[in-house]
């Protein structure tokens, strides 16, 4: 027990989960707040873990002062979390205590009025925790089994070998022959484009050999 700034502290190790605890506070000072909190370590078991538990509840009202008897119930619920294995393996269970209060609020304080005109003088705390007799449970399983995993690579890779074919089957009967037919009339082209060129010129060779024939034979006849 510790008393540092005027704040009261209390700390006591509960054996079970079903226990009742009564503080009795000899003081005729007022109180203005309460905080009550409940902690247990970790622990685990090969497949079993009991998490950590961490629980803080504060009573407080404002204009109010904290009655001269305090009756706090907390329950303690299970929760448990079951998780399947992927490969048929034994199951890995992790729980912890989730803790709730039952407390009337309003019955945990009081007026000004109502404590100048109270006859007790102790202040009496009286704490009782217990299990729910109930639990919840989480059923945990992976998103796919093995055996699904293995049906589904297969089934991947079979579409992947059959998009394969049908990419190889267009280019042979569709882009293949397409390519050929292009490539001839680009042939074609061509060499219809060169005979052109070549039938050209020669034309254009003779006109300038029979241009310059000409020439000679009029040069001649002025002479």
């Amino acid at each position: 027990c510790d008393n540092i700034n005027s704040t009261l502290s209390l700390s006591v190790q509960l054996p079970y989960q079903h226990v009742s605890i009564q503080v009795i506070i000899a003081d005729v000072k007022t109180i203005g707040a309460l905080r009550i909190g409940l902690y247990g370590d970790k622990h685990e078991n090969e497949n079993y873990v009991l998490k950590e538990l961490k629980f803080y509840r504060s009573f407080f009202k404002n204009e109010s002062i904290l009655a001269r008897n305090l009756p706090v119930t907390l329950s303690l619920t299970n929760v448990i979390n079951e998780t399947l294995s992927i490969d048929g393996g034994e199951s890995i269970f992790g729980g912890i205590f989730i803790p709730t209060s039952t407390t009337d609020y309003n019955s945990l304080f009081f007026t000004e009025d109502q404590f100048v005109r109270s006859t007790l003088t102790l202040t009496t705390l009286n704490i009782v925790t217990s299990e729910t007799p109930y639990y919840v449970k989480n059923l945990q399983e992976p998103i796919a089994k093995s055996s699904e995993i293995v049906f589904q690579n297969l089934l991947f890779t079979t579409v992947c070998l059959e998009l394969f074919g049908l990419i190889f089957l267009l280019f042979k009967l569709l882009l293949k022959p397409m390519h050929y037919y292009i490539q001839s009339k680009s042939s074609t082209y061509l060499e219809t484009n060169i005979n052109n060129k070549q039938h050209n010129t020669c034309s254009t060779y003779q006109d300038k050999i029979s241009g310059n024939n000409d020439a000679d034979i009029n040069e001649t006849a002025y002479f």
